[in-house]
């Protein structure tokens, strides 16, 4: 899902399709951006080959409808078994997909029904910093999920902040998850994105509305809609 981030989109669809695992889908949501997103995907779409094309969907908003309605659009839209969301402006390793697809398909035995991998901080460039190997704070950027379990969580519609941390604690609070100790997705940290442009917004938030219930479910006021 993409709003307004075309400055990095493309570097996020490349990685994609550089994946080492191609039976997948892409599911592209343009979420009514008012930037060049729109030239971007058209100018990828075109630059990719028939067999690749037949691989993807991409869905065009006409008005923003914020994160959750995207995401739950492009759940909707999923085949596959297992589901996992690239930020736009995030980007995967090569390897990424397939080693946590394996690593669900074994972990399920158990009864898991995600699998979360490590990360590395780059700067806005894309310049790698800091790896965070093991994913500790169980951030929910770039998890894999098994698509049915994705489905009967769903994310909150009308969220404007923490629709990830929501949805990811809500998921735990009903299925297992198990975690991959490789840094398999790169999370790119610049002054435009939700996280540090609304940086006081989401702080008022946690500090009038939004608490830890049981299982970590986070519950929300009212304030956290859009």
């Amino acid at each position: 899902c993409c709003y307004n981030q075309g400055r990095y989109l493309r570097a996020c669809l490349d990685s994609i399709g550089a994946s080492t695992d191609v039976n997948l889908e892409q599911i592209v949501v343009d979420d009514g951006s008012t930037d060049e997103t729109p030239q971007v995907i058209l100018d990828w779409f075109s630059s990719i080959d028939e067999c690749w094309r037949r691989h993807v969907k991409i869905i065009r908003n006409q008005s923003n409808q914020g994160l959750p309605e995207s995401c739950n659009a492009a759940l909707a839209l999923a085949r596959s078994r297992f589901v996992l969301r690239v930020d736009a402006d995030d980007w995967i390793d090569p390897h990424a997909l397939s080693r946590m697809k394996i690593a669900l398909s074994h972990e399920m035995e158990g009864g898991a029904m995600a699998v979360f991998a490590g990360y590395t901080l780059t700067d806005e460039q894309g310049t790698a910093g800091r790896v965070i190997a093991h994913n500790e704070e169980r951030h929910p950027g770039c998890a894999m999920y098994v698509t049915r379990a994705a489905h009967e969580v769903k994310y909150r519609d009308g969220l404007e902040h923490y629709e990830g941390k929501e949805f990811h604690d809500r998921f735990l609070s009903r299925f297992k998850a198990s975690y991959l100790d490789e840094p398999l997705w790169f999370y790119r940290q610049h002054h435009s994105s939700k996280t540090h442009a609304h940086e006081e917004k989401r702080e008022r938030i946690v500090n009038a509305g939004m608490t830890i219930g049981v299982g970590g479910n986070w519950e929300t006021s009212s304030s956290c809609t859009l």
